[in-house]
């Protein structure tokens, strides 16, 4: 895995403990969704998009601010990620309330969940 350190500069290295550390140190540079699994789809309807969006956000902060910054996270960090392109969507329409075994299982970073996800599985 890489991150960008500086414009035109990496850090490769498949020690994720390494990138975590800069991540910490760095939380909010070169914050990636792909680093949360797959890609989320976006809605053409104005509405459905804001909504979308919102939980892009909401998602992102939890990431920077939890999961990359909190050391009881450490053990979830490399594995909380989205599964299905509509996870942000369902987020949107209150699945991770109604649902919540099947988001756990499939939109883990998307419902804000990583560490009720580790203590589940």
């Amino acid at each position: 895995m890489c991150v960008a350190t500086e414009p035109d500069r990496f850090l490769c290295t498949d020690d994720a403990t390494k990138v975590n550390a800069w991540r910490k140190k760095n939380p909010s540079d070169n914050f990636s969704f792909s680093d949360l699994g797959v890609e989320q789809e976006l809605s053409t309807n104005a509405n459905e998009r804001e909504a979308v969006e919102k939980v892009m956000e909401e998602m992102k902060e939890y990431f920077i601010n939890e999961v990359y910054a909190k050391p009881e996270y450490a053990a979830v960090r490399d594995t909380c990620k989205n599964e299905n392109p509509l996870c942000v969507f369902w987020v949107s329409i209150g699945e991770c309330d109604r649902n919540r075994a099947f988001m756990i299982e499939k939109c883990t970073a998307a419902c804000r969940l990583c560490l009720q996800a580790h203590a589940f599985s």
